[in-house]
C-alpha cells in the first residue's frame, strides 16, 4: 500500500471516529413515558432519617415515571418493572451489526442458522428448584428468549434506564446447547440509555427479582455489601457505549450471572426486576474528544485521573492516601516494607498482582459512597472497600486452597491499599500481575507461552538447518530429474 493510500486510510478512520463522537451512540433515543405496570417511586428516607426518597405506591400506575429529586448521595429511588418482553430484533443492518459485535456468544451460534433469539423451552413437567422445593409449571411449553427487556423507566431528570434479564445467561446459545437443560447461571443487567452523547451519572443499585409467587429468587452471590441471598448490589459510573472502559467502573451496562436458570425459567412471564438506586452524580458533555482542555473528560479522562492517583498514592500519604472510586479495578503489590500489614491483606485473600474490582464503598460510619475523594485525611483511609476478584469464578478454587471458608467480597479499609495499589494502566503493575497469573497455575500458563513461543525456534531450526530445493529445468540431467525434490542438511560436520 503507497504512502498516499495509507494516509487516506488512516484519515477516513479519524473522521468515522469523530463522527461517532459527534452522533449519538446506537442506544440513544427520544424520551418516551414509561409503559403500563410500573410502580411509581419517590424519594426514600436514608439511612440516618433524612428524607432520600419515598417507597413505592401500593398499586401500579399507568404511563408513570419515577419522581425526579435533587440530585446527590441521598437521592434514592425504587423501581418495579415487568419482565415479559423479548428484546426485539433488530430492524435495519446497522443494528443487526450491533448486535452481533456486543454478542458474547460463540461465533458457531452466528453462523449456524438457527434462530439466536431463543434459547430452549420451558417444560410443564415437575422440577425442582435450586431450593429443593418441587413444583410444575403454570404454563404449557414455551419458548426461551435468549433475552427479555424492561420497559424504559425514568431516573433523576431525564436518566433512562433498562433492566435486560438472560434466562440461561449471557453464552447460551450456541449449536451444541441442550435446549432442554435449565442449569446454570441466569444473568441480569442494568443497561443506561443516554439521550445525548457524554451524558453519565454515578449511580449505586440493589435488584431482586420477583418470582410469581411475589418472593424474591434466591442468588449465588450477591455483588457488593451488604451480603444477601436475594439482592444483587454493586456500583458504576453509566456512560454513553463510545466512554465505556470497564476497568476505570465505566459501562453502558452492568451486572451479574448470579441467578439460576432453573429458577428464571420456572417464572418465565411473570418476574419483575425491583430494587433501589441511589444517585451520586450526573454529567453533561463527558467527550473524550471534542472537549477543552484535550483529554480531561470522559473515558480517556478517566484513565488519566485513576493512573495519576495511583501513582501519586506514596505522594498523598499524608492526605489519606490516593484516591478511589467505586466500579474501578485496583492491582495490589507486593508490600516490602511493612510485615504487619502484609500479612493483614493475605488474611483478607487480598494478594499482589490480582485485579480486584471494588464493587461498593462505605465511610467509617457505614455510609454509602462513591469516591473516597471528598473525604478528609483519616476518614478517607478509613473508608471500607468491598473487593471481589476480576473473574472471580475462574479463581475460586485457588482461595479456596488457600483457606478461604467465606464468600466474597472481603470489606478492606482504603488505608490498607492507599499506597501498594495500582490501576490496570500503570506500567508498574505489568509484573506484579504476570508473576501472579504464573503463581495461580504456572502448569497451563507455562504450557501456554511455551505453544506461543514454539513457532519461533521451530522456524529457526528449519531454515538453518534443512531447506527443500526443487529441481526446475533439465540443465542437470542425468544426475537429476527435471521435478526431483531435495532435502540439504545444512548442519556443520566435524572432521
Amino acid at each position: 500500500m503507497s504512502f498516499a493510500s495509507t494516509s487516506m486510510l488512516y484519515s477516513a478512520i479519524l473522521i468515522t471516529l469523530l463522527l461517532l463522537q459527534l452522533q449519538p451512540s446506537h442506544t440513544l433515543s427520544s424520551p418516551r413515558p414509561v409503559k403500563a405496570q410500573m410502580k411509581i417511586s419517590e424519594r426514600i428516607p436514608n439511612k440516618n432519617g433524612q428524607e432520600g426518597a419515598s417507597s413505592p405506591s401500593p398499586s401500579p400506575s399507568p404511563s408513570s415515571s419515577l419522581s425526579p429529586s435533587p440530585c446527590g448521595a441521598d437521592s434514592t429511588f425504587s423501581f418495579s418493572v415487568p419482565l415479559v418482553n423479548p428484546r426485539p430484533k433488530p430492524d435495519n443492518i446497522f443494528a443487526t451489526f450491533g448486535e452481533l459485535w456486543n454478542d458474547p456468544r460463540p461465533i458457531g451460534s452466528v453462523i449456524s442458522g438457527k434462530d439466536r433469539s431463543y434459547v430452549g423451552q420451558t417444560s410443564t413437567s415437575t422440577s425442582t428448584s435450586t431450593s429443593g422445593e418441587a413444583s410444575a409449571s403454570a404454563s404449557p411449553s414455551s419458548s426461551i428468549p435468549y433475552c427479555i427487556i424492561s420497559d424504559e423507566f425514568e431516573i433523576e431528570k431525564e436518566n433512562y434506564f433498562q433492566v435486560l434479564l438472560y434466562p440461561r445467561g449471557r453464552f447460551v446459545g450456541s449449536a451444541n446447547d441442550d435446549s432442554n437443560i435449565t442449569s446454570g447461571p441466569a444473568a441480569a443487567y442494568l443497561r443506561y440509555l443516554p439521550r445525548e452523547y457524554g451524558d453519565e451519572i454515578d449511580i449505586a443499585w440493589k435488584l431482586r427479582l420477583i418470582g410469581k409467587d411475589g418472593e424474591a429468587l434466591p442468588i449465588s452471590t450477591s455483588g457488593g455489601l451488604p451480603m444477601s441471598k436475594d439482592t444483587y448490589s454493586t456500583a458504576m459510573t453509566m456512560c454513553t457505549e463510545n466512554e465505556a472502559i470497564e476497568s476505570v467502573g465505566r459501562a453502558t451496562d452492568w451486572g451479574s450471572s448470579t441467578w439460576f436458570a432453573q429458577d428464571v425459567c420456572n417464572n418465565l412471564q411473570s418476574i419483575r426486576a425491583e430494587g433501589e438506586m441511589t444517585v451520586f452524580d450526573v454529567r453533561k458533555k463527558e467527550n473524550s474528544v471534542l472537549t477543552w482542555p484535550p483529554l480531561s473528560k470522559g473515558a480517556i479522562g478517566a484513565v488519566r485521573r485513576s493512573s495519576s492517583d495511583a501513582a501519586q498514592s506514596s505522594v498523598n500519604k499524608g492526605e489519606g492516601g490516593r484516591n478511589f472510586r467505586v466500579g474501578e479495578v485496583i492491582v495490589p503489590t507486593k508490600v516490602e516494607d511493612d510485615s504487619r500489614l502484609a500479612q493483614s491483606l493475605k488474611e483478607s485473600f487480598i494478594y499482589p498482582g490480582i485485579d480486584y474490582r471494588i464493587m461498593t464503598m462505605a465511610d467509617k460510619d457505614g455510609n454509602e459512597i462513591f469516591s473516597t475523594k471528598d473525604l478528609d485525611g483519616e476518614e478517607r483511609s478509613q473508608a471500607r472497600l468491598a473487593l471481589r476478584p476480576c473473574g472471580w469464578k475462574l479463581q475460586q478454587q485457588v482461595w479456596k486452597k488457600n483457606g478461604m471458608t467465606n464468600e466474597w467480597p472481603v470489606e478492606v479499609s482504603a488505608g490498607k491499599l492507599s499506597e501498594s495499589s495500582l490501576t490496570r494502566f500503570n506500567p508498574g503493575s505489568a509484573i506484579p500481575r504476570v508473576t501472579a497469573a504464573f503463581n495461580r497455575d504456572w502448569l497451563a500458563y507455562t504450557a501456554a507461552l511455551l505453544i506461543a513461543l514454539t513457532p519461533i525456534p521451530m522456524t529457526l531450526l528449519v531454515r538453518n538447518a534443512v531447506s527443500l530445493y526443487a529441481i526446475p529445468s533439465a540443465s542437470m540431467e542425468p544426475t537429476f530429474l527435471r521435478g526431483d525434490v531435495l532435502l540439504v542438511e545444512k548442519l556443520p560436520r566435524a572432521y
